[in-house]
């Protein structure tokens, strides 16, 4: 007696849910300013969003774009970073009580996810926040070319 495929379905869905398959997180943050603790965060980097830096040309032009008080107070970490073996993601978001992660939706393509912790909580000021973020190569097993960032 071969089984449903009502039956197959459900027993795949089961299995999924158990082994826990979703979307993986990938990568660390490396550097961030941040406005509660008096960083300096300037104008010029207030866009909203991520943005993929994918070689160390990019890193470096990023690096000297960077508003002067920003860049002198992080000069030592921004001086550590290279590209060598990944890619970086700059995320710049509103922090209440959120946090963050890259998601790799799969074939390269990260994504920037803010997640609300206590989406109840109502923040009278959510400060800017700047993060950079590495990101290795070898987590998503593709090639420097192929790495995406989603809209």
């Amino acid at each position: 007696m071969k089984p449903s495929r009502g039956v197959i379905a459900v027993s795949v869905t089961a299995l999924l849910l158990l082994t826990g398959c979703t979307t993986p997180s990938v990568g660390t943050v490396v550097i961030s300013w941040h406005e509660e603790s008096k960083d300096p965060v300037g104008q010029q980097v207030l866009m909203q969003g991520a943005t993929l830096l994918a070689d160390q040309g990019a890193w470096d032009q990023w690096v000297k774009d960077l508003p002067a008080d920003m860049r002198q107070a992080r000069t030592g970490e921004l001086g550590d970073v290279t590209l060598t073996d990944g890619v970086a993601v700059v995320a710049v978001w509103n922090r209440c009580t959120e946090s963050s992660e890259i998601l790799h939706t799969g074939h390269g393509t990260l994504e920037f996810h803010v997640i609300e912790d206590e989406a109840q909580t109502m923040c009278a000021w959510s400060p800017r926040r700047v993060e950079v973020w590495n990101v290795p190569l070898e987590s998503l097993g593709v090639g420097r070319e192929d790495v995406t960032l989603a809209d």
